[in-house]
């Protein structure tokens, strides 16, 4: 029986990808070494979203004379594990709200969890009803439960719903933080019956996570902007899920104090600078050298306990999207380590062992907006400024405008371009119908004395105030004339600092305006701005791209996605493993991944493409 249920579970995996054609698509089944192993032993351990164990052959759903060998396999050991078999294979119905692979990352994320709870008491993997509720008063989160209610509001932007299947994978993640952390920690509570500080201090339990069973990324984004923070730790995060690795942050990056503590029971915080010494760290140029046709020649082997995949190039190297390289991380490196500034998702579903989970994961490909909904959290000092400001100047208006400008090279560019950026914003609204015609600049005269039919609300942000003085000049002190139009529109900027700083107060505010931002029914961004891309990702908002170049004549266009643009990302497959993929264009490989708009000044750059606009 358990052969048959194996085979059963065999050729449903295998008819799920030729139908979703993944040709790419690798997967191992366990080939059992003793015929009297537990079920339990047995169970899937699939952290690369296959079916594998230590002693597997790699099997590809394209190699049809393979499923032989994996019939020979289920022949010699037909009698190991016969109840759970038929058990698994009836849990993976394909028809099921979350299908045969998400299912199987919600299997990999349990059996992850099942390791490192090993040699654990069961509190350290589990929480009462009274800790979680005493957990939730230490660490409050009011955003958790009113941010989405501000999104549904929106009369001109279709309400993106929660991912049930995401948020599913997000608790079953959340497990796996805590078991790991509590573990490592010596448990959640001391004697008197306190909750313990849960900041993971790196100096000191670096070495000691050896034998664990747990395998850790850390997130780091020093130096940066906080978009490009918020950028970089979303990216880690969803790499932390696909590899079943429990993510850290360095408290140096202030993200942990801005947003809620995302893992309940759990914190993701690291102590300290030690996790930047860059000898703790072997360089992933160094791993891949010992790489030859796949895999790692003995004689050239590295330190690979852990491994920076950066190399200080603000994203991780090209070899790093390929799935031998995965492979090999995945086999022996317990830490690894991201120091970057980019959203790097759009590489990862290049990935062959990483797309088809992704692909059913985030089928609206909108996967910044659920990881942001889920992982960051406004924390309680931004959501109360974003409810203040919301309640006075947007709650209770018909039609919400955002409109975000970065002048890349500060002052110079600002005081050299500004004029022709406003109207360019003018023009760009009006074109869309967003903004009516102001009364300077249309035909018909003011009327006064009528009660608006809509009332429009736009909040600029920007380091300079000229765009919200300019629309105040031509709407607030000169009102709409057009008899058709009877709206009355308002402008207001929170905050014109002149130049960009960070720290704990800065990055609070700077967070406050991206919320309010992606309240928007209509947003305008600049297009190389990281601020207005983490706005209308919260937002689910595909942005208007003002064109900020003094040699176009295009006042702005639509982006091509709701989902951001990595730029600077190269556009080339760089697998040497991967022969047939080797040295195409990204798209060429992955349809739905496209180059990013001329607008964004970069030479190049990749974006996800949603379903509705590829």
């Amino acid at each position: 029986m358990a052969c048959v249920a194996f085979l059963v579970l065999t050729l449903t995996l295998l008819l799920f990808i030729s139908k979703n054609n993944y040709p790419d698509f690798t997967f191992s089944l366990t080939a059992l070494e003793h015929s009297k192993i537990s079920a339990a032993e047995a169970s899937p351990c699939i952290s690369n979203f296959t079916v594998a164990s230590a002693a597997t052959p790699s099997l590809r759903a394209s190699d049809a004379s393979s499923l032989r060998g994996v019939v020979d396999v289920l022949v010699d050991d037909h009698d190991a594990v016969d109840h759970d078999a038929k058990s698994f294979v009836g849990s993976l119905d394909d028809d099921d709200e979350h299908g045969v692979v998400g299912k199987l990352l919600i299997s990999a994320l349990r059996d992850a969890t099942a390791r490192a709870a090993a040699g654990a008491s069961e509190r350290d993997s589990r929480m009462t009803d009274a800790e979680v509720e005493s957990w939730r008063r230490k660490h409050p989160c009011r955003s958790r439960g009113e941010l989405e209610l501000k999104y549904k509001r929106r009369k001109f932007v279709k309400y993106l719903a929660p991912n049930s299947l995401w948020q599913r994978v997000f608790t079953e993640y959340e497990k796996l933080h805590r078991t790991c952390m509590r573990k490592l920690l010596g448990g959640s509570s001391s004697s008197d019956g306190q909750e313990k500080d849960n900041k993971f201090v790196f100096s000191r339990n670096f070495s000691s996570v050896k034998d664990s069973g747990c395998k850790f990324v850390v997130a780091d984004a020093q130096d940066f902007g906080l978009g490009n923070r918020l950028h970089a730790v979303a990216s880690t995060f969803v790499y932390a899920v696909l590899t079943q690795r429990v993510i850290l942050v360095p408290d140096k990056i202030v993200v942990p104090d801005i947003v809620c503590e995302p893992f309940v029971g759990s914190s993701w915080r690291i102590e300290g600078d030690s996790v930047r010494e860059k000898e703790l760290w072997t360089s992933s140029d160094q791993v891949w050298a010992t790489m030859k046709n796949g895999t790692t020649a003995e004689e050239d082997a590295v330190s690979m306990f852990a491994v920076r995949v950066d190399n200080e190039k603000w994203h991780p190297e090209d070899r790093f999207w390929c799935d031998a390289e995965q492979e090999l991380l995945e086999k022996q490196a317990t830490w690894v380590y991201f120091q970057g500034c980019f959203y790097t998702v759009p590489k990862m579903f290049a990935v062959p062992r990483f797309r088809p989970v992704l692909e059913k994961l985030f089928p609206d490909r909108r996967v910044l907006t659920h990881v942001l909904h889920s992982l960051l959290l406004p924390a309680d000092m931004v959501w109360n400024r974003v409810k203040q400001v919301d309640n006075v100047f947007l709650k209770h208006v018909d039609r919400r405008v955002g409109i975000q400008l970065r002048y890349r090279k500060g002052p110079e560019q600002f005081n050299k371009d500004h004029e022709m950026v406003n109207w360019r914003i003018l023009r760009c609204a009006i074109d869309n119908g967003i903004l009516p015609q102001p009364y300077q600049i249309s035909s018909a005269a003011a009327t006064t004395n009528s009660t608006p039919e809509e009332t429009i609300m736009v909040l600029t942000t920007s380091l300079f105030r000229s765009a919200h003085d300019f629309l105040t000049q031509l709407y607030v002190r000169h009102p709409p004339g057009d008899e058709n139009t009877h709206a009355a529109v308002g402008v207001v900027q929170l905050t014109y600092e002149g130049g960009q700083s960070s720290g704990l107060e800065e990055d609070t505010q700077a967070l406050t305006e991206m919320i309010l931002l992606s309240f928007s029914d209509h947003l305008l961004v600049t297009p190389y701005s990281t601020f207005g891309s983490i706005a209308q990702s919260y937002g689910a908002l595909r942005p208007l791209l003002i064109d900020v170049r003094p040699e176009s004549d295009l006042a702005c266009e639509h982006a091509k996605s709701a989902e951001v643009c990595w730029q600077f990302a190269t556009t080339i497959v760089d697998c040497p493993s991967e022969p047939r993929e080797n040295g195409k264009l990204l798209w060429d490989v992955v349809p739905y991944v496209s180059s990013c708009s001329a607008l964004e000044g970069v030479y190049e750059g990749v974006q996800l493409l949603n379903p509705e606009f590829s």
